[in-house]
């Protein structure tokens, strides 16, 4: 049998080095940075001819350690220097110098796919979409100066791909230097953002870009209440699918504050049935349809009444079997019926793709 790989031909020529380096860190018992983690980097920044090198495993860059340990390690950089971020090793050390060498003037560089997000043409109204998408493409690696990072307070971030988010959003919202280097060769990370990161995401949107510029396509105009009140029960919906119902509540008393409108009802609904209280859900959706009922006579062009005979029809057909499931004092059966009946009444629901979450 011919081995594939003669490994111990291989050892024989390094193991006195490897063996004394490895009885060293058992020795020592620091298994996690200390002198030889040190040591590494230091190595890789002469290897690759940097001035700074992070050396992170793969573990690294899954918890929550990752955005404090990048957060320590930058206040020792200057404002002039550069600090590489990377999900993985897919970039090699020669794609690393190109980017130092050559593109120094800008404070953002991003390394993609030709095929992937193009950053530097988004405009901040894309940002919502973006959270709402399922899977986002984004670089695997980054290049930012060590002022942007700092002025991003990345110490809560708990891996690359929330770093590399945020960093995404401080240049679309500061209109920020970014370039984009394409290389077929280097692979994207496919993200599957979980809820938590896009709960935080979308709060530091919202603080650090005005209303207007994150829904251009209302009618700010003729209708400036109405469009504040409608931009805030987006806000909420979204916060509702990322499981936030705290900011989601925050932003529907918002959203009060312009207009008393019955979706504002129907949503604090829907945060109710989220959290398991029925009776409360139940009280705020019926109060809802009754406003929407009034409303339906009083249409201006920010509310989505869909009052179609078809509907109508479906709607009192679900007002029945709702009174019917709180005589039986199946209050969650009731409150879930109505919210249909919700969903018939205001297209609102359809839209933010909210139907189903109870």
């Amino acid at each position: 049998m011919i081995p594939i790989l003669d490994s111990k031909r291989q050892y024989a020529t390094i193991g006195e080095e490897v063996e004394k380096e490895v009885i060293d860190v058992l020795r020592s018992g620091q298994y996690i940075l200390g002198k030889h983690n040190k040591a590494l980097a230091e190595e890789l920044q002469e290897f690759i001819g940097v001035k700074h090198a992070v050396t992170l495993n793969s573990d690294n860059l899954n918890q929550t350690i990752y955005g404090k340990k990048v957060d320590n390690y930058i206040t020792s950089c200057s404002d002039n220097d550069y600090v590489i971020l990377t999900s993985n090793d897919m970039i090699s050390s020669n794609d690393v110098k190109v980017i130092l060498d050559n593109y120094t003037s800008h404070d953002v560089i991003l390394i993609e796919c030709s095929d992937s997000l193009e950053i530097d043409n988004l405009i901040t109204s894309d940002l919502i979409n973006l959270l709402n998408e399922k899977r986002i493409l984004i670089p695997n690696t980054l290049c930012l100066k060590s002022t942007l990072l700092k002025s991003m307070q990345i110490s809560d971030c708990r891996n690359y791909e929330e770093v590399c988010l945020k960093a995404i959003f401080n240049i679309v919202t500061n209109s920020l230097n970014s370039l984009i280097y394409t290389d077929d060769d280097i692979n994207i990370c496919n993200l599957s953002l979980d809820n938590l990161i896009r709960s935080r995401m979308l709060r530091d949107l919202i603080q650090n870009a005005n209303i207007e510029d994150l829904f251009p396509n209302n009618n700010w105009g003729a209708f400036s209440k109405e469009s504040a009140a409608v931009s805030y029960h987006t806000l909420c919906a979204m916060f509702i699918k990322f499981n936030d119902l705290t900011t989601a509540k925050e932003c529907l008393n918002l959203s009060q504050a312009f207009v008393d409108s019955p979706r504002s009802l129907a949503l604090r609904g829907l945060i109710a049935l989220e959290q398991n209280d029925d009776l409360g859900a139940v009280a705020n959706m019926v109060s809802s349809l009754q406003l929407y009922e009034k409303r339906k006579k009083e249409i201006n062009n920010m509310e989505k009444i869909n009052s179609s005979k078809d509907n109508l029809n479906i709607i009192e057909d679900r007002l029945t079997q709702g009174l019917d499931a709180l005589n039986k004092r199946d209050n969650h059966k009731a409150a879930t019926i109505f919210a249909d009946a919700v969903y018939n009444f205001d297209d609102f629901f359809e839209e933010q793709n909210i139907k189903k979450i109870n």
